[in-house]
């Protein structure tokens, strides 16, 4: 099986995230951060992330490649200035990432092995967009294509 690129494994992502996690495709962007001014709650933001690995398992005309894409997440989470009910979401969205991601590592197989590598929070950073506060919950995922 030929590597298909990071375009068809960031769709499987999407997909995946929506049907297996408590995430309405409504609520995940891949190239617009309008994606948080358009929901009540929270919303995920994926992109690129780092180097991604690419190996040729092959000799010859035909390449065959083992590419290592990494994928950054950022679930913003919106401040509405009530601070318990916002660090009690920030510890379920961490909760909902981690879990959704336990459920597949093949992105209902649009992938070849998936992984969640990490999850985190910075309690200090706070990031204003629309005129609306939010706390980012980020997390990395490693796609294994070959």
């Amino acid at each position: 099986m030929a590597a298909v690129g990071i375009v068809p494994n960031r769709n499987g992502l999407v997909s995946f995230l929506s049907t297996c996690g408590p995430y309405a495709a409504s609520q995940i962007s891949t190239c617009d951060y309008g994606v948080m001014e358009r929901v009540s709650g929270c919303g995920i933001m994926l992109r690129p992330d780092g180097d991604s690995p690419i190996e040729n398992l092959t000799k010859g005309t035909a390449a065959n490649y083992f590419v290592g894409w990494g994928i950054m997440g950022e679930l913003w989470i919106r401040y509405t200035g009530d601070s318990p009910a916002f660090l009690s979401n920030v510890w379920q969205g961490m909760d909902d990432i981690y879990n959704t991601f336990a459920k597949d590592v093949t992105f209902l197989s649009t992938a070849c092995y998936g992984v969640l590598t990490s999850i985190s929070h910075n309690i200090g950073e706070g990031v204003e967009l629309g005129g609306k506060d939010y706390g980012i919950v980020r997390f990395k995922v490693l796609i294994q294509d070959f």
